[in-house]
Order: structure tokens, then sequence, then C-alpha cells
């Protein structure tokens, strides 16, 4: 037996109780989405960590991938009685969302929902190239969250050349 779980802790709040009182009233219960493997999930909620998957209705109704659960929503699910698993009838609206362009496609791939911080890691060797680490903060910034760089693997370039790497991040990240 999973031990008990506060949805507090794992960033349910007020906003959150708002928009599902409704719906809880009825009998669903909130989780959050933790993995996402196609049309299972793997949810967290007061009662631990279980799968789930999108009701028909839901499935059906979601005009594209973006409208389906991603990790960090905040879904309201029906147990399914007997098993460990239930059924996702809907996804609480995003208060924060880091999404790209899918590759190959002219439409929205949402990587994660409700996010208040995003790290993003980039090398300070070779790899380290401004005007990517521009376009991922921003992209982080469009979403409502906010963006921290972090400089990994600084023994890899010279002592000289990480002052000016510490300089490139700070003028990207200002503001």
């Amino acid at each position: 037996m999973q031990p008990r779980i506060r949805l507090e802790d794992l960033g349910w709040d007020e906003w959150f109780k708002e928009r599902a009182k409704e719906a809880v009233g009825k009998g669903l219960v909130p989780a959050r989405v933790i993995e996402t493997h196609q049309r299972i999930y793997r949810l967290r909620g007061a009662k631990g960590e279980f799968l789930a998957k999108p009701t028909g209705k839901m499935f059906r109704a979601a005009g594209s991938k973006s409208e389906l659960p991603a990790a960090g929503d905040w879904v309201l699910t029906r147990p399914i009685q007997g098993h460990d698993e239930a059924g996702i009838e809907l996804i609480l609206p995003r208060r924060t969302k880091l999404s790209r362009k899918a590759a190959g496609e002219d439409r929205e791939q949402v990587i994660g929902a409700n996010l208040d911080t995003v790290f993003m890691v980039t090398s300070c060797s070779h790899e380290f190239n401004e005007r990517r680490a521009e376009r991922y903060i921003a992209a982080i910034r469009d979403g409502g969250a906010d963006p921290v760089i972090v400089l990994n693997k600084s023994d890899l370039v010279a002592p000289d050349v990480l002052p000016e790497l510490k300089a490139a991040a700070e003028a990207i990240s200002t503001g």
C-alpha cells in the first residue's frame, strides 16, 4: 500500500481548487500527471501513483495532442472499481505551459504544464549557443514560467573563457 500524499505538496493550491470545485463534488478525484506514454499516463494523487487513460469522450473531444494531458497537468479522474487505474475525464486549465512546434509538423507540442521555474542546463563547452539559449528562455517566459540558466561542465573551458560565458548567460536572462 502506497503512503498518502498531500496534494499541496504536488502543487495543488487555491487556484486549482477553485477550477475543480464543481467536478470534485461530482466524485472526480484530482491528480497530477507525472509521466506520459502515448495514451497511458502515470498520475500521482492523494492515494499515491496510478495509471490512467483519457476517457473516449475526452479523447474524441481533443482537437489536437496539445489538448491531451501533459506532464505537470492537473487532471480530474474517475477511479475504476477493482483496478489500480482511472479514467481521465477533465484537464484543469493550465496556469503555465512550456511548448514548442512539433518537429516536422505545424502543431503545438506541450512539453510541460503548470511549471513555476524552468532550469535550462547548458554546457560551457563549445556546445554553448547564445541564440539557442535565447530561444529557450523566450519559450519559457512566453509560457509563463521563470527561467534559470545553469552553466555546467565549466571544467572543460579555459578559466579566461568562463567570465565571458557567464556574462552571455546573464545578458540572455535579464528581465
